[in-house]
C-alpha cells in the first residue's frame, strides 16, 4: 500500500485523526477522513482516490476546501427544501 505523506513536512508519519464534529462525521460517510501528521502535528483531510496495481493513491484537502464543500452542501439542502416548500404551497 502506498504510504501517505504529509503535505506540509512530507513525513510518512500520518495517522487517522479523531472525528471532531458533525461536519467531519458527514465527510467520513463521504469517504473523506481526517489525518494528522505526528511529525509536525499538521491536520488534513484525505480521500482515497482508488486502487491501482495493489496500491492506493490519496487526495488531500485543506480545511478551507472542506469548509467550502460543507457550505455548498448546506446551500444544496436549503435549495432542495425551498423547492419542496414552493411546490407544496403552489
Amino acid at each position: 500500500m502506498e504510504s501517505l505523506n504529509c503535505p506540509k513536512c512530507h513525513s510518512d508519519d500520518m495517522h487517522h485523526s479523531h472525528i471532531r464534529n458533525s461536519l467531519e462525521s458527514f465527510l467520513n460517510i463521504m469517504g473523506i477522513e481526517p489525518y494528522r501528521c505526528y511529525s509536525c502535528n499538521f491536520r488534513t483531510y484525505v480521500m482515497e482516490k482508488g486502487k491501482r496495481n495493489d496500491s492506493f493513491s490519496f487526495m488531500t484537502f485543506s480545511d478551507k476546501i472542506v469548509k467550502l464543500l460543507w457550505y455548498c452542501f448546506l446551500i444544496m439542502i436549503a435549495v432542495f427544501i425551498g423547492i419542496i416548500v414552493v411546490t407544496r404551497i403552489g
